[in-house]
């Protein structure tokens, strides 16, 4: 007598279960008590804006150049205080590529793609900036004479820096 193999299968749906941060050796699984940033310079975006102040601070110390790039930027913190050092005369460099998506998509948020359009406009003012199709998240600190700057998985908006997990790695 052969036997036969029986297949068994069932799926399971954990879509609602919260998988916590794999990245993070015992800590608090919630996002709310979750430690802001690990020994190994990773930073975790909260709804305390500690990751825009974090990053502010950094651009607050700028003497020379500030280089950054992100598919989307908002204002917020950080656009302010990048706003602080190009009145200082640090150069500022950006690569967005907000232009492309009001060009490419029809937004029925005429909000979001106004302010989009504003914020486009004022950057070009006081920075030198380029619009493509790069969808790198980083700004670079005095690359010459005193490096540092942060490596991010989210664009420059509040939501991204506030409300969405995201992390950045700090560069020195």
């Amino acid at each position: 007598m052969a036997i036969k193999p029986v297949k068994i299968e069932h799926e399971i749906d954990n879509s609602d279960l919260d998988l916590g941060y794999g990245w993070l050796k015992n800590q608090e699984q919630s996002k709310n008590t979750t430690k802001f940033k690990d020994k190994n310079g990773i930073y975790i975006s909260k709804e305390d804006e500690s990751l825009i102040d974090t990053v502010s601070k950094k651009i607050k110390d700028a003497k020379e150049i500030i280089c950054l790039s992100s598919f989307l930027i908002q204002k917020t913190n950080v656009l302010q205080t990048i706003d602080k050092a190009a009145k200082r005369g640090v150069r500022v460099y950006m690569i967005l590529a907000a232009g492309n998506i009001l060009e490419q998509y029809d937004d029925p948020d005429e909000v979001r793609k106004k302010e989009f359009e504003e914020t486009l406009r004022e950057l070009s003012k006081n920075h030198l900036v380029r619009d493509g199709q790069f969808h790198s998240k980083f700004i670079v600190i005095d690359p010459h004479t005193d490096p540092s700057g942060f490596l991010f998985t989210c664009n420059l908006t509040k939501r991204a820096l506030t409300k969405n997990i995201e992390v950045a790695l700090e560069l020195n």
